[in-house]
């Protein structure tokens, strides 16, 4: 930050003396403007303009009253357009400033909150893990105690079996002392100080076992007593690692912020430097305008030029220094966002090694898990073995109580001893693994606390040196704002003497404008004469092109109609086609049903002819009872004919695959009729006639010979019966 204050110190005082010494020339050019140029006195007008000039000399800081011609205000539009934009132009370039101060601001914020943020995790982590390793503790003590009350259990069990035993062996000793020797009342004696001596060894354990489930009781109690304390504070840590999320999202949003602001301040160059090529361009369209006018004289002209030339090269100078101050704040937050990104990665690396810390406990827990199984199967032997010895202890007393012999007695007490001093040895060996595993898990436990100790001291002392780290930020974040000020300052005083400036040479404009008026009157009528040349010009060429294009857009709908026709056209003549396609096959079709069906009525015909031939003897001889019924049949026939012939297949329409299959059925069901069914048969010879389309002519034919033929055979039957 130190190089933006040395150049803002050495800047200020040399702003000044420009912005006097722009006040004195442009004082000295009109001074020259005014009495050395002669053909403005002899100009009608012009003692009138030379007072006016006088008296906007003498008074360039008080503001301007329009005269009543308004010829003045013409004058002064440009001047008051060009100190609009300077204002806007200060105006943009302090909210830039503005901008950048806010966007430093969120980062100092950013990365002190990114601190606060990694050490509130880690803290919370480390919260967590004390609170599991609280709850595997209570766990692994319950399970103790639990193992603790069986062991008591069994104790007292096995007490008052090795009473029984006893008491059973001194009534056994009491009823043998008669009749045994000495020797056996020796080894009765050692057998009683043996039970007696396991009985104060088991009294003595029960005693011990007591006390460590004393002790185990209080722990319990005092674990008891930690519970709500862990989950108050895990409780804390959970809202704490709320606050963090939320203050870990408000960092990114204002992160995204200033780099959306730098964007903007690099926007805001891109357009100061737009504004530096636009002031370029007006400065050649001044020069062009100075060579046109011919009107003015050379002093004028070079009085112009300096006075131009002065007043940009200054713009130019400011807007440069203000792009090497935008310049030198975003190379500044460019150093500032490279030193956070470095932050961020060593909280990284520090959090991997967080985390790598915890899988080693995890895997140092899971090794402690696993001692911990090794002592309860410990426990779990001895629980068998001590099963065992009361079955052995039972076993001997039934032997006992069954009225065995002495020897056997003595064989099986001294079986059953050698098993107690057997299992004695092996509880001890089992108690001292158990006391081992137990030394094992408690160096464990410790070297394990000695490590979260560690873990804790590293991480306090990376929090102290985050805490350094925001402080630093915060003194440069600092440190930068009373730069901002300063530079804020700096500016608004150069903006002042910019603005002073620009009204002295506003004023020597105005009175280049004035001398240069009847050049550009001239020069409006000569460009009103070419703009209405061109306007007729283009009123032509629009005429043109619209008379163009309405042909155009006619050939086109013409061109696009045809298409459709032809399209249409193409598209009917494939419908008929396809329609005549369709009509050719569906008339084919009703052709072969039609072939198929008269084959059939002929096969049936002939099979009713060999039929009546075969069942009737007298059919050759044409008896006279059936004489007319030939002469009816072969009068069908014959009208059958000329049914067929008078109406031909191809003019009775199309049948379809359904009528085909309904006039099957029809038929088949006509001739599986009773024969005596003549209503129902009646009934099913329109529907036949309908689906063969046949006309109303055949299908009177058919009634009357069918009534003919069934008054025959009614005159027949009833003949015959009769």
């Amino acid at each position: 930050m130190s190089g933006p204050k040395s150049w803002l110190a050495n800047a200020n005082p040399a702003i000044t003396d420009i912005g006097k010494r722009l006040r004195e020339r442009a004082e000295e050019t009109l001074t020259q403007l005014v009495d050395v140029n002669p053909l403005e006195h002899a100009r009608p007008g012009g003692a009138e303009n030379h007072a006016q000039s006088q008296n906007q000399s003498s008074s360039a800081s008080l503001p301007s009253v329009p005269s009543t011609s308004g010829a003045f205000t013409t004058r002064h539009a440009p001047r008051d357009q060009r100190v609009m934009e300077l204002e806007d132009l200060c105006a943009s370039m302090s909210t830039e400033i503005a901008a950048l101060k806010d966007a430093l601001r969120r980062t100092s914020e950013r990365a002190s909150g990114d601190a606060e943020t990694e050490a509130l995790r880690k803290e919370c982590q480390k919260l967590r893990d004390q609170k599991i390793w609280a709850e595997e503790e209570c766990k692994e003590f319950e399970r103790e105690c639990e193992e603790q009350r069986k062991g008591r259990e069994r104790a007292e069990a096995e007490k008052k079996t090795l009473e029984r035993e006893l008491e059973a062996k001194q009534r056994l000793a009491g009823s043998t002392t008669e009749t045994s020797s000495d020797a056996k009342a020796d080894d009765s004696k050692a057998l009683v100080d043996a039970a007696e001596k396991e009985r104060d060894r088991a009294l003595q354990q029960v005693k011990s076992m007591r006390g460590v489930n004393e002790t185990l009781q209080g722990q319990l109690k005092e674990y008891a007593k930690r519970v709500p304390d862990l989950e108050r504070e895990r409780d804390d840590a959970r809202a704490d690692k709320a606050e963090m999320a939320e203050s870990l999202a408000l960092a990114r949003s204002e992160t995204a912020n200033a780099e959306r602001g730098r964007a903007d301040a690099s926007d805001k160059a891109e357009s100061l430097k737009k504004e530096r090529d636009a002031l370029e361009a007006q400065l050649n369209l001044l020069k062009k305008r100075e060579e046109n006018s011919k009107q003015v004289q050379s002093d004028v002209e070079a009085a112009k030029e300096r006075t131009s030339d002065v007043a940009l090269k200054r713009r130019l100078a400011e807007t440069d220094a203000k792009l090497a101050a935008a310049n030198e704040q975003l190379k500044t937050l460019k150093e500032g966002s490279t030193k956070q990104v470095s932050d961020i990665g060593s909280l990284t690396e520090a959090k991997d090694t967080a985390e790598a810390e915890a899988r080693r406990l995890r895997e140092e827990v899971k090794l402690l898990i696993g001692a911990v199984a090794e002592r309860n199967a410990a426990m779990t032997e001895l629980a068998e073995l001590r099963t065992e010895l009361a079955d052995a202890r039972r076993s001997l007393e039934a032997n006992a109580l069954a009225g065995s012999s002495n020897a056997d007695v003595e064989a099986e007490r001294n079986r059953a001893e050698q098993e107690l001093l057997t299992m004695a040895r092996r509880v001890g060996s089992l108690e001292q693994q158990l006391r081992e595993t137990q030394r094992a898990q408690e160096a464990a436990a410790a070297e394990m606390e000695r490590e979260v100790d560690k873990s804790a001291r590293g991480d306090k002392e990376e929090i102290e040196r985050l805490k350094a780290c925001c402080d630093e930020l915060e003194a440069a974040r600092a440190e930068a704002e009373r730069g901002l000020g300063k530079l804020t300052a700096d500016s608004k005083e150069s903006r002042e003497a910019l603005a002073k400036a620009k009204a002295i040479a506003a004023e020597a404009e105005g009175a280049l404008a004035e001398l240069a008026s009847k050049a550009e009157a001239a020069e409006i009528r000569v460009a009103n004469a070419n703009s209405l040349a061109d306007a007729s010009k283009k009123a032509l060429e629009e005429f043109k092109s619209k008379a163009s294009e309405i042909a155009r857009t006619v050939q086109d709908t013409l061109r696009s109609e045809r298409d459709a026709a032809k399209i249409a056209a193409e598209s009917a003549e494939l419908d008929r086609d396809a329609w005549r396609e369709k009509c050719n096959e569906a008339r084919e079709t009703l052709e072969r049903w039609r072939e198929k069906a008269r084959k059939l009525m002929a096969a049936k015909d002939a099979e009713i002819e060999a039929v009546r031939a075969g069942t009737s003897p007298s059919r050759g001889a044409r008896s006279t009872l059936f004489d007319d019924e030939d002469t009816n049949a072969e009068e069908v026939a014959a009208v059958a004919e000329q049914s067929s012939a008078a109406h031909p297949p191809a003019r009775r329409g199309d049948i379809d695959d359904v009528h085909a299959e309904y006039l099957a059925e029809v038929v088949k069901r006509f001739f599986l009729l009773p024969f005596d069914d003549n209503d129902r048969a009646d009934a099913l010879v329109p529907v036949i006639c309908r689906i063969l389309r046949l006309s109303m002519e055949d299908e009177f034919r058919i009634k009357a010979h069918r009534a003919s033929q069934r008054a025959k055979s009614a005159k027949f039957l009833g003949g015959y019966f009769a």
